[in-house]
């Protein structure tokens, strides 16, 4: 095996292998100031901070009425 064989297997090795972990939660690289914790959002719910709420599978989008717009994935825990 010369020098480029084992060079491209490296390459095919690494690809492989960040696909896979890109694939493996894709809510993982949304990280940064817009990610809430779901009793936050809730209590601003219940005070009326919420404008708009978009929910697609495990993700809560939602727009505050300061328009401040946030994220939060659901963790769904098995028993």
């Amino acid at each position: 095996m010369n020098l480029k064989n084992l060079a491209m297997w490296a390459i095919i090795v690494f690809l492989t292998i960040g696909l896979y972990n890109m694939f493996k939660n894709p809510q993982s690289n949304i990280r940064g100031g817009n990610q809430i914790i779901f009793s936050d959002f809730l209590s601003s719910v219940d005070k009326g901070e919420i404008l708009k709420v978009e929910i697609q599978g495990n993700n809560i989008k939602g727009v505050t009425l300061t328009e401040i717009v946030f994220l939060h994935m659901l963790q769904m825990i098995q028993i």
